[in-house]
């Protein structure tokens, strides 16, 4: 079916971890890092042997995402003081604000 296979395409090229051999990684290495740099989504598996270990590849983008996270949380009362944020946003506890009235 043409829709599904679209729909597949569209998922590999823009969301989805998408797993290679390192065989298949090497013929198109150009293209496949240009796709991981075009998003920050996109994540890519270099399947290795198993005594090896796999090597994941993403864009400098997530990587900075995932190492701010890793600070933010790796303090105990900041990590408490985020997850209360969250349970309150979650009961409806919030209050919409503009940016610009931060500074009033």
């Amino acid at each position: 079916m043409v829709i599904n296979k679209n729909v597949r395409n569209f998922v590999q090229k823009y969301i989805m971890t998408k797993v290679l051999s390192i065989t298949e990684f090497r013929s198109n290495l150009a293209s496949e890092l240009e796709l991981i740099g075009s998003n920050s989504r996109n994540q890519l598996i270099i399947k290795r042997p198993k005594s090896k270990g796999n090597i994941v590849v993403i864009s400098q983008e997530a990587y900075n995402s995932m190492e701010e996270t890793l600070y933010l949380l790796s303090s105990k009362k900041n990590r408490e003081h985020i997850l209360e944020s969250v349970k309150q946003l979650n009961e409806g506890k919030s209050k919409k604000i503009k940016l610009k009235d931060l500074w009033k």
